[in-house]
């Protein structure tokens, strides 16, 4: 099947758009956040796309504007054994510097954090926090910083799917 699929998260509230690659698997690009718990979604017979949560109860509908991205994180992996190095690229593609920065993203299940670079990281669960390291606090428009992480893991080494810098999602490079 082709076109774009919608993906949200029940407890987060977090919602993704999905597409086919082309080689049996999804490209997947995170939308953001509903401002409710949703339990179904569905469109009308002209295009309209509605939101269901049970909490308190309701039908919402629902517009999306496009904003390019204000950010784009390259990731280079590099997994051995039980462990894997992740290499994070992170540009401002916005026309503002970023002054003092929080990337977030999520680790694949059974990853733990073992050291970092370029960064103070935080692991909260499969959650990380990694903020500027001071010297690299400022992101000229253009520019980039680098950063990365030492993991320990139980089979799963593949690389962060997603990330927000400030909230915003950044668009994600291979």
């Amino acid at each position: 099947m082709g076109g774009t699929y919608i993906a949200t998260d029940y407890c987060s509230s977090t919602v993704w758009a999905l597409r086919p690659d082309g080689t049996g698997g999804y490209e997947q690009a995170e939308i953001g956040k509903m401002p409710t718990q949703v339990t179904s979604i569905g469109t009308t017979a002209e295009g309209e796309f509605y939101v269901v949560n049970d909490l308190p109860g309701g039908l919402h509908r629902v517009s999306f504007a496009h904003e390019e991205p204000t950010c784009r994180v390259e990731r280079t992996v590099r997994a051995w054994g039980t462990g894997t190095t992740v290499d994070l690229t992170l540009t401002n593609t916005g026309d503002t510097p970023v002054n003092g920065w929080t990337l977030e993203f999520p680790l694949a299940l059974g990853q733990t954090v073992v050291s970092d670079w370029n960064t103070d990281l935080v692991q909260l669960s499969n959650t990380i926090e990694a903020s500027d390291a001071g010297h690299n606090a400022t992101i000229a428009p253009g520019a980039s910083v680098t950063l990365g992480y030492l993991a320990e893991h139980t089979g799963d080494s593949s690389p962060p799917p997603r990330f927000t810098l400030g909230g915003d999602a950044c668009a994600v490079g291979r």
